[in-house]
């Protein structure tokens, strides 16, 4: 730059118009230079809603429920598969192979025999297929080891699906991706990676208007934070959910987002109990659903809390009109409040547990998860039902399983509470280092100010 000054103060005298107009020039692009170097990128990629793909008759009847379950879909799906590879239609075999592949995702009956067809086809033609094609197959690997609680294969397959659709939308989209990633990362407890994948999720889904999509991942994101004991954010993303439920009017999505701040509530003991169940008893008897599961769930959150007001009369005569309910409903999240109300209330009236046999199976599954908090709860059941039946031996043994599990607990909290206070430093240096890229952006626009009042300066 010294140069151009020196070369400016030197010649001044003999510059006619021309030479003005190109040193304008000059200096314009030395200002822009500067100004496009501080510029970051901010803009994000996101990729219309096109119109759904077409399918052909086979494509049309692999699709169909009702053929899914027959004994020839797998025959009838290979025929064509092998035809198409014979023929030497890649692309056509590809697309054939997701169809079934996802087909498997909600069925579960063939997904083996699917996955081996995946592996297989893509070790021998994968770089025959078109991109879109080979995500999707790689994104159907990928949900298989998921629904088969293989985590860290399913990421694996999950990560090679890096195609960013810009003229297609189906159900294997990039955001359903990211969300299945955060899941396994949830799962394996790798909270700062599932919360990361989460929110590329949720920015995909806002974008796209898709709610279902942003229910899902707020519940999970909610699971997460719950996980590192960040209650507050935790509380948040419920929160959220049950404004978005209420927003689209989805009677189904406002029961279950509510369901979820009561086992949240009834999980950490927090003071919103009362006023959650109260919400979600309330808004059952306006809509009247007839699922069992729904019924069973809301009576029991109102059973709950009939235990933890002392009001046994109540709870006792609620935990028997939704008795023959409980074995309809096979998925935990809608029978948790019913089993741990109804060992609550047998240990207090000192009566054998009923469920106990479902108490051991719940405690060694915790066990093998580590799931610290819920090995105490079934221990402490099981402890006070021994107690209650002069069992001490067994109550004390139950009672140390429990003192450990708080223990390690304790310990897993801590060591999420150092990893916090770690995150907090580190952001502290990023923000130290952010004013120092400042104060130097500072000089730069002081010598930039003194290029425009140079190239003003010409002019006069």
């Amino acid at each position: 730059m010294e140069f151009y000054f020196k070369y400016f103060k030197l010649k001044q005298p003999q510059f006619d118009a021309m030479p003005k107009i190109k040193l304008a020039i000059l200096l314009l692009f030395i200002l822009s230079f500067f100004a496009c170097a501080e510029k970051k990128e901010s803009s994000q990629t996101f990729f219309p809603k096109p119109p759904k793909e077409k399918l052909d008759s086979v494509g049309t009847w692999l699709l169909q429920d009702t053929n899914y379950l027959k004994n020839n879909y797998l025959p009838f799906f290979e025929r064509h598969f092998n035809q198409q590879l014979a023929a030497n239609n890649i692309d056509s075999a590809a697309s054939l192979l997701d169809i079934a592949g996802s087909c498997s995702l909600e069925n579960y009956a063939y997904d083996t025999v699917l996955a081996k067809n995946h592996l297989d086809f893509l070790s021998k033609y994968e770089n025959q297929i078109k991109l879109r094609f080979r995500s999707r197959l790689y994104n159907n690997l990928g949900n298989m080891h998921v629904y088969n609680n293989q985590y860290g294969k399913s990421i694996t397959y999950l990560k090679k699906n890096n195609y960013i659709p810009d003229d297609y939308y189906s159900e294997n989209t990039l955001g359903w991706t990211n969300y299945f990633l955060m899941y396994n990362f949830m799962q394996l407890a790798q909270h700062d990676s599932a919360i990361i994948y989460g929110q590329k999720a949720m920015t995909i889904f806002e974008k796209e208007q898709y709610t279902y999509g942003q229910l899902q991942v707020n519940s999970n994101l909610s699971s997460i934070y719950q996980n590192i004991f960040n209650y507050s954010e935790s509380e948040k993303y419920l929160h959220k959910n049950i404004a978005i439920a209420k927003e689209i009017k989805d009677s189904t999505q406002i029961f279950l987002s509510l369901n979820d701040l009561i086992i949240y509530c009834a999980t950490n003991k927090s003071p919103l109990l009362s006023s959650s169940i109260d919400s979600l008893v309330n808004f059952e008897k306006r809509w009247q659903p007839k699922a069992p599961r729904l019924i069973l769930a809301s009576q029991s959150a109102l059973a709950y809390k009939y235990l933890k007001d002392s009001n046994y009369v109540e709870t006792n005569k609620i935990l028997k009109q939704v008795a023959p309910l409980f074995p309809l409903v096979d998925y935990s999240y809608f029978n948790y409040l019913y089993v741990a109300t109804l060992a609550g209330y047998e240990n207090i009236m000192h009566k054998p547990l009923s469920l106990k046999k479902l108490h051991l199976e719940k405690l060694e599954l915790a066990k093998t998860n580590n799931e610290f908090s819920t090995v105490q709860l079934h221990c402490d059941f099981l402890s006070k039902e021994a107690e209650s039946l002069n069992d001490y031996k067994t109550a004390y043994k139950y009672l140390e399983e429990s003192n450990a599990a708080k223990d390690k607990f304790i310990n897993k909290k801590v060591a999420a509470e150092a990893t916090e206070l770690e995150k907090k430093y580190q952001t502290e240096k990023k923000e130290a280092q952010i004013k120092l890229q400042a104060a130097d952006a500072s000089k730069k626009n002081v010598f930039i100010g003194f290029l425009g009042f140079g190239l003003l300066s010409l002019f006069y």
